[in-house]
């Protein structure tokens, strides 16, 4: 049923998006294989253990700040939010920020669990010493627990652009779940996290791409162009 509602939404913007981004062009496909082919690369060998550690820990001050502002309802001008709510981490992967100790203190933490090739992510509560097992794409995720849909999500990418627009691995997750959430009512905030060396020019968004509500890197916070 999501995933229908996925596509549904898709068609629906499909005429849109590829006048407004040229994104279904068969160019703007191949610039975007490149440059997934080249970002992913690049990540790998881009810096030591010790300048990924340093960045890191630029980019967790950053966004320690700019979650301070979200707490006390600052959202970045973006208007405030109510209550306690819950954040949406991510497990990183090699090559990609560890911001987890950010959130060390806040008690309602989840992770994304992917559960098959074509359904949106669906978050599940975590705290350290929660039974970890791996999800469809052999990523650590909660084994069991309580399944919430966060008010604030924390979305890595291998390249994002000023329009918000980000690139990821090729599967859609991310895109396919906010695009359900958003179509379903949800005001929440999609954060992309990331090192600034990530930030480009374009991305060659697609008509089904998902645009992000503000980015966080080491170098600073921005909300992107045309954002909600």
């Amino acid at each position: 049923m999501t995933a229908g509602l996925w596509r549904k939404n898709n068609e629906v913007r499909g005429g849109e998006g590829r006048g407004e981004w040229g994104g279904a062009s068969s160019e703007g496909r191949e610039e975007r294989r490149q440059l997934r082919s080249t970002m992913a690369s690049v990540r790998r060998r881009v810096w030591t253990r010790g300048e990924w550690q340093a960045a890191n820990e630029r980019l967790a001050a950053v966004l320690q700040r700019w979650w301070t502002g979200v707490e006390e309802g600052g959202r970045e001008g973006k208007g405030g939010r109510e209550g306690r709510g819950w954040v949406g981490l991510f497990w990183p992967l090699p090559g990609e920020p560890d911001v987890r100790g950010v959130f060390a203190a806040w008690d309602r933490r989840a992770l994304p669990v992917t559960v098959g090739a074509d359904e949106p992510l669906r978050f599940r509560a975590w705290r350290e010493g929660t039974l970890l097992a791996a999800d469809a794409m052999g990523v650590p995720a909660p084994a069991e627990g309580e399944e919430v849909r966060p008010e604030v999500v924390l979305v890595p990418f291998l390249a994002v652009d000023r329009e918000g627009f980000r690139l990821g691995y090729g599967k859609g997750f991310y895109d396919r779940t906010l695009a359900v959430w958003r179509a379903t009512g949800w005001q929440g905030i999609a954060a992309g996290v990331g090192f600034a060396w990530q930030v480009v020019g374009s991305v060659w968004p697609e008509p089904h791409d998902e645009r992000l509500d503000v980015v966080v890197t080491d170098a600073g916070v921005y909300v992107p162009n045309g954002g909600r």
